[in-house]
C-alpha cells in the first residue's frame, strides 16, 4: 500500500469546492481496473490535506531507467503497447491522465508497466508546487495543456508520444532552461525527426511518433491502439542504412566480379573480385569524363576528356588499340597499334 499526501493552498477560491473536484476525480480513477494501471483504493482529506492509498508499485520509473542506461527499441515497443492499452482503458471511461511522464510510469521487476496517478487532480499547480518540479513535468505537457485546457484522449496521445521521443533517443524534444521556453517549445516548435535526433532510430518510427505529437490535436492518432499499430508496422519496414553503398554482380566478358558504388558514383573492386574490361566489357562513364584507374584499385570519372563505350569497344575488337606500359603516374592506359 503506498500512501499519497499533498496540501491544497489556503489562498485558493472556493477550496471545498476543489475538494469536491479532487473525490469526484479519485472516485472515478478508483473505477479503473487494468493490469498496467496502478490501482487507487482510497482519497479523503481533511483541513487543507488531501489523502490517497494506492497500489503500491516495485520497481523504476522510465525516468530512473533512462538515467542509467538506453532501452533498445524491441524493449521500448512492448513498454509502449502496455502504455497504450492503458491509456485506451482509461480514457475509454472517461478518465484521463493529467501529467502523464516518464515520472509516473514505473517497471516492474518482470517488466510490467505501471502508470501511477491516472485521473488525479487536474490543477498542474497542485501536484507540481516547486520550480524545479514544474521544469521537470512541464515538458511532457501537450499544446492543450499549456494554454490550461483540460486533458483529453488527443492529450494524453501526444504525452505518449513525447515519452516514446524520449525513450527512444534519450532526449526531451522540448527541454528549457525554464518554464517560458518549454512552454514556446512545446506551443510552436517543431522537433528533429528521431532519427536526426539519434541515428539507431528507423525513420518509419519517427513518422509515427512525430505524428502523435502534432500541433493540432486532430492531426494525431486517436487511440492507442491505433498509435500501437503504426509502431508495430513501422518496426516491420526495412531499414537501409544511410551511406551505406549497394552491392551486386559486374560482368566484363570473360571477366567477372563484386562491386559497389561508393560516394563519388566510382566503381571499387571488392574482396571477391576484380575487373578487366577486354572487348566486350563495358565500362559506362557520364558524359563528361573519361575513366582512369586510381591507387585503390576502383574507376572513377576524372575532368579531362569524354569517354565513348561503342567506338572503344570497336577499337579494342578490331586490333587499332593495345595496352600501353604504365605512365609515371602509374595509370595503365591505352594507344593506337
Amino acid at each position: 500500500m503506498a500512501l499519497r499526501q499533498f496540501q491544497v493552498p489556503e489562498w485558493l477560491d472556493d477550496v471545498n469546492e476543489l475538494m469536491q473536484r479532487i473525490l469526484a476525480e479519485a472516485r472515478a480513477a478508483s473505477t479503473l481496473d487494468h493490469p498496467n494501471i496502478a490501482h487507487l483504493h482510497t482519497c479523503g482529506y481533511k483541513d487543507f490535506n488531501v489523502f490517497m492509498t494506492a497500489e503500491f508499485v516495485e520497481g523504476q520509473t522510465l525516468k530512473e531507467i533512462m538515467a542509467g542506461r538506453i532501452p533498445d527499441l524491441n524493449e521500448i515497443l512492448q513498454w509502449a503497447k502496455q502504455l497504450c492499452s492503458a491509456v485506451d482503458n482509461a480514457n475509454d471511461k472517461g478518465v484521463y491522465h493529467h501529467f502523464l511522464n516518464p515520472y509516473n510510469i514505473k517497471l516492474t521487476p518482470d517488466g510490467t508497466v505501471k502508470v501511477l496517478d491516472f485521473g488525479l487532480i487536474r490543477d498542474k499547480n497542485l501536484l507540481t508546487p516547486t520550480p524545479a518540479k514544474k521544469l521537470d513535468d512541464a515538458p511532457y505537457l501537450s499544446p492543450e495543456q499549456v494554454k490550461n485546457k483540460l486533458a483529453d484522449r488527443a492529450t494524453n496521445i501526444f504525452n505518449v508520444g513525447v515519452i516514446l521521443y524520449e525513450l527512444y533517443t534519450s532526449r526531451s524534444p522540448f527541454a528549457g532552461k525554464h518554464l517560458g521556453e518549454v512552454d514556446r517549445a512545446i506551443s510552436d516548435a517543431s522537433p528533429h525527426p528521431l532519427n536526426v535526433a539519434n541515428g539507431r532510430v528507423p525513420e518509419g518510427i519517427s513518422r509515427v511518433v512525430l505524428k502523435a505529437m502534432s500541433k493540432n490535436p486532430a492531426d494525431r492518432y486517436g487511440s492507442g491502439a491505433q498509435l500501437m499499430m503504426a509502431l508495430e508496422s513501422a518496426m516491420r519496414e526495412p531499414r537501409v542504412a544511410a551511406g551505406k553503398p549497394a552491392t551486386g554482380k559486374f560482368s566484363a566478358g570473360d571477366a567477372t566480379g563484386s562491386f559497389k558504388a561508393n560516394s563519388t558514383g566510382s566503381f571499387n573492386p571488392s574482396a571477391t573480385g576484380s575487373f578487366n574490361a577486354n572487348a566486350t566489357g563495358s565500362f559506362n562513364p557520364n558524359a563528361t569524363g573519361s575513366f582512369r584507374r586510381d591507387a585503390t584499385g576502383s574507376f572513377s570519372a576524372n575532368k579531362t576528356g569524354s569517354f565513348n563505350r561503342d567506338a572503344f569497344n570497336a577499337a579494342v575488337q578490331n586490333g587499332s588499340l593495345a595496352p600501353a606500359p604504365a605512365t609515371k603516374a602509374g595509370f595503365p592506359s591505352l594507344r593506337p597499334r
